[in-house]
């Protein structure tokens, strides 16, 4: 699968093999400017023209917000995955 974010407000989640949209998220208020997939807890999170980041869970075709992350005062400016144990 690929995510891919654009200033419409929405991230496509697209089933590359099959050429098939699975789903479009949309975005409440600003676009997504950063993505970043964390393999190990099967999300998604967005980096926003505002300032918080968003993280969805991918569940094979399924997809679903499960939190809003706030906590800067301005534009997120980027988003890391960082894999691995603590």
């Amino acid at each position: 699968m690929i995510a891919i974010s654009c200033l419409d407000k929405e991230i496509m989640i697209w089933n590359i093999e099959k050429k098939l949209l699975i789903t479009k998220i949309p975005l409440i208020s600003v676009s997504a400017h950063s993505l970043a997939y964390m393999h190990d807890y099967k999300a998604l999170g967005t980096a926003s023209f505002g300032n918080r980041v968003s993280i969805y869970i991918i569940y094979k075709d399924d997809v679903s917000l499960l939190d809003h992350l706030t906590g800067h005062i301005t534009t997120v400016t980027a988003i890391q995955a960082l894999e691995g144990k603590a």
